[in-house]
């Protein structure tokens, strides 16, 4: 597997424990990332997120969880693949 570095500066960079405090949802996050980053880190999310998605939902969400984001996406009553899968059609519809 790639560093997936673009969803891991996603995740530990914005969806830090205050993340709340910043912004009142997780689309804002993503929106606040592809914004302050540079144009080319839509691309690489969108590789990071495909590569991520096609693992198996274990290795997915301990690849997610804490020390790399502090959100649950069940509180929005997701799964952590719905939540990155909505997370790409955020991405894609910016793009």
């Amino acid at each position: 597997m790639q560093s997936l570095s673009s969803v891991t500066q996603l995740l530990e960079a914005y969806f830090h424990e205050d993340w709340p405090v910043d912004d009142p949802d997780w689309q804002s996050v993503v929106r606040r990332f592809l914004a302050s980053e540079p144009p080319s880190s839509a691309v690489a999310l969108t590789r990071d997120l495909e590569q991520l998605l096609r693992l198996p939902d274990a290795e997915l969400i301990q690849f997610v969880q804490y020390p790399r984001g502090n959100f649950d996406p069940s509180t929005d009553g997701l799964s952590y693949r719905e939540w990155l899968e909505q997370m790409l059609a955020l991405v894609s519809d910016a793009g």
